[in-house]
Parts: structure tokens; C-alpha cells; sequence
């Protein structure tokens, strides 16, 4: 197994810790003699066994065909669904079951090299639970003892693919999820009726064109290029997802809001929040500061038509990397973000810089708010402004590769 693999197995474990489920004799039996594919299963079960068990988290299964220990067969696989299906009951699904080789799982903490992480892990398997949720030191120490016998890099190496995939999968997802819902909250659309659909990459925005009318609404206009435009009554919202293509490379920016009827555009970069301690963090990184770099609009000659709190139109939006779904989130615009950078607040406790939660004070944005300042036109570029952008974003989006390097020049030269 190589060692890229090998950490991000580590890194999983850390942050989502391996669930241990032990199948009676009656159930183990039933899965050996099914007909289906065994490197896929679901289970349900009472909502407190499957609690702390967590999407994309690995899963050993131990299956009994019978009382005497070499009638004992382990799996592992990852968890890569979870829900509730009825008031009493949740239901994972497990995917990509592999065959590992271990006696026991007591045999396999003989092999820890912390003998307090062993007697831990060995109280929790005198229990008589069915589902064991292990603790972040017990799950590295498992993969680790796993490790030492290359009988299991096979499964290690399966499951380690199928976390990279689910990782980036997960924040494409979630990031177009909170663009759809939000462009739709702005117009008081009701997100759980409207039609589902996904733009991820750069073909993947051929789909657009193809999209059913949304419940109650119209949509005017869809397109090759990611852009999406709705209507509601006399509000006009048209939305390019620029994650990944020319605009974002331009511009620095994720989504790009043009609220038509106000005159007025905001462009929103979204960054995924990571669990530290007690708090979810961001640590700014190369990227970043590229893309702040691009986050420029040059000197408009133009009249300042239309009244803004905040003219500047760029905005950042901190979300919890949980795999459950979007969490919690905050908003802050650039001007806020520059600034705070720049205090002690930033600072981490070996003095590297660090945004969060508990960092900020508060002193943010929640989705509720910017989806209103958008609404209202309160912040944003100004009306003369807003029809210059939308004519660059427009062929930016077409991929006229000239306004882009018209559009830089005119940017270093402001």
C-alpha cells in the first residue's frame, strides 16, 4: 500500500471513526447465502446504534457462521449512505466490501503499540453491543495493526480510492447544493419542491439546457455556458456556476449572483471549514491568495446609480465539511476578510493563521442574511457597473479567451 493511500486512510479515521458492526449467526449466514453482490450491503437498525457513525467513515463487519472462531469472517468497506427510514429506524449502506484477514478483532489489538488504546478497545468489545463506534486513537491503531499483514493492503488500497472519490464528490455537492438553494431562497422559491440538478465540471453544464421548469416559476433561459437564469413575479435572478471554468479562473469566484432587477451582482468563493478541536476552521493556503489576487473589478467611469452598503461585490462562504449535509456557515466579504487577516485574532497558537467560528466572534454573516442584502440590491456593484460585468461575464462564459485578457490588463493597470 502506498503511503499516500495509507494517510488518507489515517486522515479519514481521524476525523470520521471506524464503525465495528458484529453480525449474529442468522444474519451472517443470510448475507453468505444471498444472491446479490457482497461488496454491497444495507443494514437497519435502531437510530442510537447507527448515531455516531458517520457518511464515508470505514466499516469492519464481523460475520459468524457459527460459535467456534475459525468460523468467523471480517469485511471491510465504506459507509457511503446513511438515513433514516422510519421513526425508529436508520438504515447505512456499505460499499466496497473486501475480504480482510485477522483472527479476532482481540487478536488484532495484541498488535496495537499503545497498550492503554488496547485495553480501551478491548473493554468496548466486552460489551454485548451489536454496533461499536471506535474512537479516533482506536481506529488509527486498528489500520495501523491492519497494515502489517499485506493480505489486507488489498481492501485498504479499495476503500482509500473510494474515500478520495467521496472527498471530492462531497465538496462539489455540497457547494452546488447551497448555490442552488440559495439562488432559489432569494426569490422565495421553495427548495424542496424544485427540480433537482447538478453542474459540476465543465461538461457537466450541458445538463442545464435540459432542466424542467421549476414548479410555480420560469426559467427563461439555460444554457451551454452554466448559466441559469428565474423569474418570479417582476424579480429577475440569473446565476453562473463558475466553479472549475474561465470565470472562476478571471474573477476568483464560485458563484457569480446578477440580480437583474436591482441592477446589482455578487460573486461568492466558498471554502470548506475543518474540524479542530472545538472549533471549524480554515487555513488560508496558496489557492486563496491567488484567488484573492483575481478578485478584481477595474475603475468603472461611469455614474454610481443605485444606493449599496457595500459596493465591493466579493464575498466568502466558510461551510462545515460534514458529510451529512451543508451545516452551518458563514458569510464574510472580502474587505471583512482582508482586515481580519491582518489581526491577532487570526493567529493560531503556533501563529499560523486560521479562520473560524470562535476566531470571528460572531462578527459574520449567516446564509439567511447575504441571501437578503442580495435580494434587496443592498450590496453589490452599482447599476452602471452591473451592465458592463454582465456583458465580460456573459462572453467570459462563452469562452471569448480575448475579453479575459483585456479584462487582466485592465485590472493591473486600475
Amino acid at each position: 500500500m502506498n503511503e499516500s493511500n495509507f494517510q488518507e486512510i489515517l486522515r479519514n479515521v481521524d476525523k470520521r471513526p471506524i464503525t465495528l458492526i458484529k453480525m449474529d449467526i442468522e444474519k451472517s449466514s443470510a448475507l453468505k447465502e444471498s444472491v446479490g453482490n457482497r461488496e454491497y450491503i444495507t443494514l437497519a437498525l435502531r437510530h442510537n446504534y447507527f448515531e455516531k457513525t458517520r457518511k464515508n467513515s470505514i466499516c469492519i463487519l464481523e460475520l459468524n457462521y457459527d460459535n467456534r472462531a475459525n468460523m468467523t469472517e471480517y469485511l471491510l468497506g465504506v459507509v457511503t449512505n446513511k438515513s433514516a427510514i422510519t421513526t425508529f429506524e436508520t438504515r447505512v449502506s456499505i460499499n466496497s466490501l473486501s475480504k480482510i484477514y485477522m483472527s479476532s478483532f482481540v487478536d488484532l489489538s495484541s498488535k496495537f503499540k499503545d497498550e492503554k488504546i488496547e485495553k480501551t478497545f478491548k473493554t468496548k468489545l466486552s460489551s454485548e453491543l451489536e454496533v461499536i463506534n471506535l474512537t479516533s486513537a482506536t481506529s488509527k491503531a486498528a489500520i495501523n495493526a491492519l497494515l502489517e499483514d499485506k493480505n489486507n493492503h488489498y481492501a485498504l488500497n479499495k476503500a482509500s480510492k473510494i474515500l478520495n472519490i467521496s472527498k471530492s464528490k462531497d465538496y462539489i455537492d455540497l457547494v452546488q447544493e447551497d448555490a442552488e438553494n440559495m439562488a432559489l431562497k432569494i426569490f422565495g422559491i421553495d427548495v424542496n419542491k424544485k427540480t433537482r440538478y447538478e453542474s459540476r465540471l465543465y461538461e457537466d453544464n450541458v445538463i442545464q439546457t435540459d432542466l424542467n421548469n421549476l414548479e410555480g416559476f420560469t426559467k427563461v433561459a439555460a444554457d451551454y455556458t452554466g448559466r441559469v437564469c428565474y423569474v418570479k413575479n417582476q424579480e429577475r435572478l440569473t446565476i453562473y456556476h463558475s466553479n472549475k471554468l474561465p470565470l472562476e479562473k478571471m474573477l476568483g469566484v464560485d458563484l457569480i449572483y446578477i440580480n437583474e432587477t436591482m441592477g446589482s451582482i455578487v460573486m461568492i468563493q466558498y471554502k470548506m471549514l475543518e474540524k479542530e478541536y472545538e472549533d471549524w476552521v480554515f487555513r488560508p493556503d496558496l489557492q486563496m491568495t491567488k484567488e484573492i489576487s483575481r478578485m478584481k473589478i477595474p475603475e468603472s467611469s461611469g455614474s454610481r446609480e443605485g444606493y449599496r452598503l457595500n459596493s465591493n461585490p466579493f464575498f466568502f462562504k466558510f461551510i462545515k465539511r460534514e458529510a451529512e449535509g451543508l451545516g452551518s456557515s458563514f458569510v464574510i466579504s472580502l474587505d471583512h476578510y482582508q482586515h481580519y487577516i491582518s489581526t491577532e485574532n487570526a493567529k493560531g497558537p503556533r501563529g499560523g493563521e486560521r479562520i473560524g467560528f470562535e476566531t470571528l466572534k460572531r462578527n459574520y454573516l449567516t446564509s439567511s442574511d447575504i441571501i437578503n442584502l442580495i435580494r434587496s440590491g443592498y450590496v453589490g456593484t452599482h447599476v452602471q457597473e452591473t451592465k458592463a460585468i454582465k456583458i465580460i461575464v456573459d462572453e467570459v462564459a462563452k469562452g471569448n479567451k480575448e475579453v479575459i485578457i483585456a479584462w487582466q490588463d485592465k485590472v493591473e493597470q486600475s
